[in-house]
């Protein structure tokens, strides 16, 4: 069933359409009669297939599990015992790497690999569509809910696993180390965790997990950018790019979110302790530190505040882990201190890519970014800019490209209303190109130095904490947000005015911003 297209409970699949599923998954159970009810059977059946020469194209016979669960780090005791603690598992079932890489099956699941009901999502990568496909087991049914194509456009975007996976690629909320929530090489998940006696913890699952760092590294990353890279070549077609709105949205607008953390753990923070900042709170760091961006040095250092000074806003504004359905509540921030929504690998990973294809110029990209660069995420601003993007042009960036028509509108507003973000971005594409590139590496370096000026006040570290919860009340509302205690909340009311940072390091309050 595809949620926005299929009226419930969905449809049964003809052998048409069964036949028209590439990815492992189909191939090696699915398009066979086969429906296994359980991961250990799924996994045991691919195995089995993926040792047979006639499916050799769709084997997958390497296993990897990952374990992540918000609640890893509190030991299971009386007081916690009705924790929602959200520990689950990622399995992930791979091939050998072909040209466009290798088969790939990537499993969701929860506690219970054995069980017959409960959370059980799989995805494999369709080597004829070139995209992948999403399953779901529910009430002893799978159901094909699409591939990434329907999570671009209506009336399927935003819907069924489109509603977490916006943009049709792999998601890991937590990609960047420490890895919040995640077992790695930054800190493990013990068998405390779970309930005495629970059967995980002698199951390969978990006994045989590896580092989040492999799951970011061997199997996110690249799995992000091969879907990207598909869909510039599907774009792509007789000299001229289709679709293109859907790719510039990922340029100027927050589409999804990415899970930072400070690798400074809470416990360990005392008034001595200089906490480390994630610079993504304050910057799209990746974005503005990529090659030829910037200049190199325009950007560097580390950014930290006063343990005595974030500890003391903390208290202040009531922040604690809080899980609404087992009345669970404990004063104090992440594990990892500072979690905070930032921008997305998979939107950075669309911007360099229309770079590297001649798509879009550095310097426009470096204009377009520039727009409230202190808000990395949530931008009213910066995503008006979306409206000035034809949905089709010639390749490249001259005469007739998506880039050059862009350039037109914005001129044709900027004339008009001076002082406008339309007028802004022209006259970043005005005059020098590396005079204004080292101008706009002053102004983001300058920027920066302000913040950590202010981080060194009481001031400054409360507008902190405040900026940080402000942002994670937005993540609630989006639909990777799955679980009370993925982020910390604090005493501000859920519906509180978002804030948003200021060029000159302070913070402010920001009815209009994305929200």
């Amino acid at each position: 069933m595809i949620v926005g297209l299929d009226t419930p409970p969905g449809q049964v699949m003809t052998d048409a359409e069964l036949d028209a599923l590439a990815d492992p998954f189909a191939v090696l159970a699915l398009r066979r009669g086969e429906r296994p009810q359980s991961v250990d059977a799924v996994v045991a059946l691919l195995a089995a297939a993926s040792a047979r020469p006639e499916f050799a194209a769709s084997a997958v016979p390497e296993r990897l599990s990952f374990v992540v669960g918000e609640g890893g780090q509190i030991p299971f005791t009386d007081a916690t015992a009705r924790l929602a603690r959200a520990l689950r598992f990622v399995v992930v079932l791979r091939g050998a790497a072909g040209p466009d890489g290798p088969p790939v099956v990537m499993i969701s699941l929860d506690d219970r690999p054995g069980a017959g009901d409960g959370l059980l999502q799989i995805l494999g990568w369709d080597p004829e569509k070139r995209a992948y496909n999403f399953y779901q087991r529910r009430q002893g049914v799978w159901f094909h809910s699409g591939d990434g194509t329907r999570a671009l456009n209506p009336p399927t975007r935003m819907t069924g696993p489109f509603d977490g996976h916006v943009n049709g690629s792999l998601v890991m909320k937590e990609l960047r180390q420490p890895w919040l929530h995640w077992q790695s090489q930054t800190v493990g998940i013990a068998r405390e965790a779970f309930a005495p006696g629970h059967p995980i913890v002698n199951h390969p699952f978990f006994t045989e997990a590896r580092g989040a760092e492999i799951l970011e590294t061997q199997v996110i990353v690249p799995g992000i950018r091969r879907w990207t890279k598909a869909r510039l070549d599907s774009a792509t077609d007789g000299g001229r790019i289709r679709g293109a709105r859907t790719l510039f949205r990922q340029v100027v607008e927050t589409t999804t979110v990415n899970l930072v953390a400070s690798p400074t753990e809470f416990s360990l923070i005392d008034d001595t302790t200089a906490v480390t900042v994630p610079l993504e709170i304050h910057l799209n760091r990746e974005f503005w530190t990529a090659a030829d961006i910037l200049d190199p040095l325009a950007i560097r250092g580390r950014t930290t505040v006063p343990g005595a000074l974030y500890r003391a806003a903390v208290a202040e504004l009531g922040v604690e882990l809080r899980e609404q359905r087992s009345g669970f509540a404990r004063p104090g921030d992440s594990f990892f201190v500072l979690a905070c929504p930032a921008p997305a690998f998979e939107d950075l990973d669309v911007i360099m890519t229309l770079i590297e294809r001649g798509v879009l110029s550095r310097r426009f990209a470096r204009a377009l970014l520039a727009v409230d660069f202190a808000n990395p995420i949530q931008s009213a601003r910066r995503a008006t800019l979306l409206r000035h993007f034809p949905d089709e042009g010639a390749a490249g960036t001259g005469d007739g490209s998506v880039e050059a028509a862009a350039l037109a509108s914005l001129a044709a507003a900027a004339a008009g209303s001076p002082g406008s973000v339309e007028a802004e971005v022209v006259a970043r594409m005005e005059g020098d190109e590396a005079a204004s590139r080292t101008a706009l590496g002053e102004e983001l370096a300058a920027y920066v130095a302000a913040v950590r000026a202010r981080l060194a006040t009481p001031e400054g570290a409360h507008d902190l904490v405040r900026l940080v919860a402000s942002r994670r009340r937005y993540f609630r509302t989006l639909g990777v947000s799955e679980f009370d205690l993925t982020l910390p909340f604090s005493s501000e009311p859920e519906d509180a005015d978002p804030l948003e940072m200021v060029a000159d390091g302070t913070v402010r309050a920001a009815p209009n911003l994305i929200s």
